[in-house]
């Protein structure tokens, strides 16, 4: 059943948008994918933006996969993907993304930080836009369920830093004491110092 929410759009179904959750190291390039399951909706088009940390990573290639069965037009310094059909409505794989960005992490990154990788729409809506009909058949909508991606930097992290306690070996006394003839005691002191 049809609903109309706040911003006054008919939304007609849900669909589900993620990102991989990955490990990479400080410096290091690792591949995140972006996926869609309209719900066995086709659509019309699609409009989706990674959202992330650009302090800390860099997304340095988003090519297309065929999550979404049509050519997609691919802004890379936007990390956005945007297609459209007007002919016939677009068929859904959810099993393959719909883009792959290639991200370099930043040589700054410490072990233990995870650093989230929304998805938003295009020109600052944040919810990506999944157009199911348009134009004379009437505008309709599947309400974007994002899960976000990450990236969670891997390594040893620092452990908390204590000082040693460094104790120094004692030195050592050795005392012996030697009866020779009744009456005669001879009594030699050693001292040796601890060896470093």
């Amino acid at each position: 059943e049809a609903t109309t929410a706040s911003d006054s759009r008919e939304y007609v179904g849900d669909a589900n948008l993620w990102a991989d959750k990955v490990e990479a190291a400080p410096g290091e390039e690792v591949v995140v994918n972006m996926y869609i399951d309209t719900n066995g909706f086709e659509i019309r088009g699609l409009e989706a933006r990674a959202m992330f940390d650009r302090t800390m990573l860099e997304v340095t290639k988003m090519v297309q996969d065929w999550g979404l069965e049509k050519s997609a037009t691919i802004t890379l310094e936007e990390s956005l993907y945007v297609v459209s059909s007007a002919e016939e409505r677009i068929p859904n794989d959810p099993t393959l993304p719909i883009a792959k960005m290639t991200f370099k992490v930043s040589e700054d990154a410490k072990p233990g930080e995870v650093y989230e990788i929304d998805i938003h729409g295009s020109n600052g809506a944040p919810k990506p836009v999944v157009l199911v009909t348009g134009g004379g058949e009437g505008y309709t909508y599947l309400t974007p369920i994002v899960e976000k991606g990450s990236i969670t930097i891997k390594g040893e992290t620092e452990p908390e830093t204590t000082e040693p306690e460094t104790t120094e070996a004692p030195e050592t006394t050795a005392i012996t004491t030697t009866s020779k003839a009744p009456g005669t005691t001879v009594t030699t002191t050693s001292t040796k110092a601890p060896e470093t």
